[in-house]
């Protein structure tokens, strides 16, 4: 049987002061809540039926994402609800005291609680058995359940740390001869028969652990009416409600409860398996209950003294530790060749109240650094787990070209020296250069290309180039025969008018070139001082040879003059145009006195001749 009671109702009229802060820790930790405004949300109405209140709400975080969705269910429509599943069959739990009245405890209590701290509405569904509870749990209709030992429940829950201890004993007729707990399990005849409720905490450890007595199992309050009625010999239950059946009318005088224990039943919530962080987070909150006077809270309020009666809050059992998650991260050196890194990949807390450090914090130097991050929670639990951090360098190094160079050519070339400079931000980069520094570059009209390379310690590389241009802009070297005393090559005499020859190797003695090996040399003109025209035309008196290699000149002067001077002009080129000009004298004397002819200025000229 179970009942379903799932509303919202006013927790404003009565107990819910001091809300606020939940319900803005929930807005700002839940996105998509927020219309839940805090002043507004109100939890179940079972809620305000006495309701502790905020005074003793437990100093613990909202649940993590992962938390949330496993305490929670949501709906097609968006809703998300707390369904918690209760058994009315213990105080410590539940119990209805009225006829189909509201279900009372701790369950109820802290449950309630829990909904203000999490800012969600509650279905409560209400078992009568423990066996339909747990039919109904395997059948997903709730995520949290009231209450099991975690030594003795099915392997199917997921149980809590347990919040309160109950001592479990019998109760037995008033003429009965069993005196302690001792008594009731040894051999007799007829076999001893104990009664217990259908899977409650004494029908599982009775099971395990009974060896002469006959366990019988009854539904609800039917336990006690067999042992009223003399069907069993002893009712095996926890010693508050055993207590309270033996102060009721129906049977005062006619049962008591034996003064030692059986054994001692923890309970606590549970949930499904697998969900780990959901079960984390409710045993933060039960463990922060206990210590905030919560729990007591719930158990003083149980309308039978079960404190009195040897109930206890169950002792502080450590809470979960927070998760810490880690994973092995590669990023990008920066210009100082280190980098920022973390290795958390989603760590997290079932109450959201960790602080993870990590060690070493970084920046990271480049290759791999072991890193470890330590998750540390309000109740001091610790969880740590390591991960490589990897600092690669992808950045490649800066590197800056010498300049162009222009040089001047010698021996068809020039030597060019350079040095390019590299930076790298992890470190000193290897600059290699083609062609090499101190290499022979050609002469060409055309720049020879040269290019520098720069490659780190990661293989990054960086190129850039430049020109390298040798030319030659430097006339040939000549060096003329120096002639006699008077600077003149040949002289003509008898001035008989004959022709005579004049080589080129007369006037040069040598021509050299910085650059070319190769170069041409020839008369390109001859002019004369005088003209005389006793023999022919002016023009005859020079003739040079079509290859510039020779001229002719007349042997003849004027005779009322001074002597004739010819002036040789050859010019040398190398093969790029450059061009030096000599010019050597030829003489006619005026007479055999030894007096040298007097160069008076061109008046003729053949050959390569300036306009007039």
């Amino acid at each position: 049987m179970q009942r379903t009671i799932s509303l919202i109702a006013i927790c404003a009229v009565i107990g819910c002061g001091g809300e606020n802060g939940a319900g803005t820790d929930f807005a700002q930790h839940h996105s998509g809540r927020e219309e839940l405004a805090p002043d507004t949300f109100v939890p179940h109405p079972l809620c305000a039926n006495n309701p502790i209140g905020s005074t003793f709400d437990p100093a613990v975080g909202l649940p993590s994402s992962a938390a949330l969705s496993q305490l929670s269910n949501t709906d097609t429509k968006g809703q998300t609800t707390l369904r918690i599943g209760v058994a009315t069959t213990n105080q410590h739990y539940a119990t209805i005291l009225i006829k189909n009245g509201p279900p009372v405890g701790p369950a109820i209590d802290i449950s309630c609680r829990l909904g203000v701290k999490l800012h969600l509405l509650i279905k409560f569904i209400i078992y009568a058995t423990l066996p339909d509870l747990l039919t109904a749990f395997r059948a997903g209709a709730f995520e949290i359940g009231w209450a099991f030992d975690p030594a003795l429940a099915d392997p199917d829950l997921a149980l809590t740390n347990p919040y309160v201890i109950v001592p479990n004993t019998y109760a037995v007729a008033k003429n009965s001869l069993f005196l302690k707990v001792a008594d009731v399990d040894v051999p007799r005849t007829p076999q001893v028969k104990v009664g217990t409720g259908v899977g409650n905490s004494p029908d599982v450890y009775l099971t395990a652990h009974l060896r002469n007595a006959q366990l019988l199992h009854y539904l609800g309050m039917t336990g006690q009416d067999a042992l009223l009625a003399g069907e069993i010999d002893a009712l095996a239950s926890g010693r508050v409600g055993l207590i309270t059946f033996a102060a009721a009318p129906s049977s005062k005088g006619k049962v008591r409860v034996l003064p030692d224990d059986i054994f001692y039943a923890n309970l606590a919530p549970f949930m499904h398996l697998n969900n780990a962080d959901g079960l984390c987070y409710l045993n933060d909150y039960l463990e922060a209950a206990k210590t905030s006077g919560l729990v007591l809270q719930a158990l003083t309020r149980i309308a039978q003294p079960v404190i009195a009666n040897g109930s206890k809050v169950a002792p502080a059992i450590p809470t979960c530790a927070p998760n810490a998650r880690c994973h092995d991260v590669t990023v990008t050196a920066d210009g100082t060749c280190h980098a920022p890194a973390s290795i958390d990949s989603g760590s997290d807390d079932a109450d959201s109240d960790a602080k993870c450090l990590q060690s070493p914090a970084g920046p990271f130097g480049l290759g791999v650094t072991k890193a470890t991050l330590t998750c540390t929670d309000n109740a001091g639990n610790t969880f740590a787990c390591t991960g490589n951090v990897t600092v690669v360098d992808k950045t490649p190094p800066v590197i800056i070209c010498p300049a162009n160079q222009t040089l001047e050519c010698t021996n068809e070339g020039a030597v060019a020296t350079f040095a390019p400079t590299a930076t790298d931000n992890c470190g000193v980069a290897q600059v290699t250069c083609s062609p090499q520094s101190g290499t022979k570059f050609p002469e060409d009209p055309s720049p020879t290309l040269g290019t520098c390379t720069a490659v780190d310690g990661s293989g990054n590389a960086a190129s850039c180039s430049f020109q390298v241009k040798v030319q030659d802009t430097l006339p040939p070297v000549v060096t003329t025969n120096p002639g006699d005393e008077n600077g003149f090559i040949a002289s003509l005499w008898p001035p008989n008018h004959s022709l005579q020859t004049i080589l080129l190797s007369d006037c040069i003695a040598s021509i050299t070139d910085q650059c070319d090996g190769t170069r041409t040399a020839a008369i390109v003109r001859v002019t004369s001082d005088e003209l005389v025209k006793a023999h022919g035309k002016k023009g005859e008196d020079m003739v040079i040879a079509p290859d510039g290699q020779t001229v002719q000149l007349r042997a003849e002067r004027d005779g009322p003059g001074d002597g004739r001077v010819y002036t040789i002009f050859a010019d040398t080129k190398d093969d790029d145009g450059n061009t030096t000009e000599v010019t050597c004298k030829v003489q006619v004397p005026h007479d055999q006195s030894g007096a040298p002819a007097i160069d008076s200025g061109a008046v003729s000229c053949v050959g390569d001749c300036p306009p007039p």
